[in-house]
């Protein structure tokens, strides 16, 4: 507690702890508030303590005090005014020593700095988005990527500018489901820049959840024109390949077909037991190898598609309709 000359009549222990003032300093009235106030903040301290006594109203003031050994502590001070006899006499208020707070405001701060510097690094296209689907922050790759200026972007640009109108709606769907906390497989889609040309990319997205709501949208797209190249000239080369193995594939089994018919033929004119059991292996060895051949066809074909995501939902639900659940 202050008297009107902001010198202090009350005060506890943790008063003592926190300045390092001598009990007598502050028992004795030789020291006030104010002179434990950081020198630049002194001004509007002064202001503050005088509104209150002069208005009879409450506040609150954040400030630094410093301890008689020089240390500065951050503080928010909590002050109500002692009204008696139909006057302000005096100032009742609490000091809320707050360093652990600021020390977790600068380390958030610290971190939100070393993540935009990194993202400014990474070269695909990072972005933020608020519940309207706008963006709210995005790293350089973003401009290279899109064409789009730093000043097109921060004036309302949304997410589905850079997709085609034929996609939109599935699109948005997507977004949509990843706003509202669920969890949505990458999506495939043709990015359109600026000059319109058409670059595929992948998007990996989650929703940002703050402040006990969803706020938006963060992700990351990756250009993924170098990979659809390779998977389009990796396609070629195994259709060929495919067209090769089926085509030989024929032949030999054409050549095996008159071999079998030669050893029925020879089987048919030979009257020599033993002649006979030769046949008969030489044929079963025959059959032996025109099934592997034959089993090369489904061998084939394995891993010529690309993986499809699949949905457990629906597997799950399409075989518990078939078993009549």
């Amino acid at each position: 507690e202050l008297d009107e000359s902001l010198k202090f009549t009350f005060f506890n222990w943790n008063t003592i702890e926190m300045t390092g003032f001598a009990y007598d300093d502050l028992s004795q009235k030789r020291t006030g508030i104010t002179e434990i106030i950081r020198q630049s903040d002194r001004h509007e301290a002064d202001l503050f303590f005088t509104n209150i006594l002069k208005n009879s109203i409450s506040g609150q003031l954040a400030s630094c005090i410093v301890s008689i050994d020089g240390k500065e502590i951050p503080v928010t001070i909590y002050a109500t005014p002692i009204v008696g006899e139909n006057r302000v006499a005096g100032i009742r208020g609490v000091i809320v020593d707050i360093s652990e707070q600021k020390s977790l405001e600068l380390a958030l701060r610290e971190s939100e700095v070393r993540f935009r510097e990194l993202a400014g690094l990474i070269p695909q296209f990072i972005f933020e988005t608020d519940r309207n689907f706008r963006f709210t922050y995005f790293n350089l790759a973003a401009i290279t990527l899109t064409g789009y200026t730093d000043e097109e972007f921060t004036k309302g640009l949304d997410i589905f500018s850079l997709v085609e109108m034929a996609d939109r709606n599935s699109f948005r769907e997507s977004c949509v489901k990843a706003l509202g906390g669920e969890v949505v497989h990458p999506l495939q889609f043709s990015l359109i820049k600026r000059d319109q040309e058409k670059v595929p990319v992948i998007m990996y997205v989650s929703h940002i959840y703050r402040q006990d709501e969803y706020s938006g949208l963060r992700g990351i797209i990756v250009d993924i024109a170098d990979q659809k190249r390779l998977e389009k000239a990796l396609a070629t080369i195994n259709q060929k390949l495919n067209m090769m193995n089926t085509v030989t594939r024929h032949d030999v089994l054409n050549s095996i077909t008159g071999l079998l018919g030669l050893v029925d033929m020879l089987s048919e004119i030979t009257s020599d037991s033993k002649a006979q059991v030769l046949l008969a292996e030489i044929r079963n060895l025959i059959i032996a190898i025109k099934d592997q051949i034959i089993f090369t066809k489904d061998y084939q074909s394995l891993g010529v598609k690309a993986p499809q995501w699949q949905s457990l939902c629906n597997g799950i639900g399409y075989t518990a309709s078939a078993i009549g659940m």
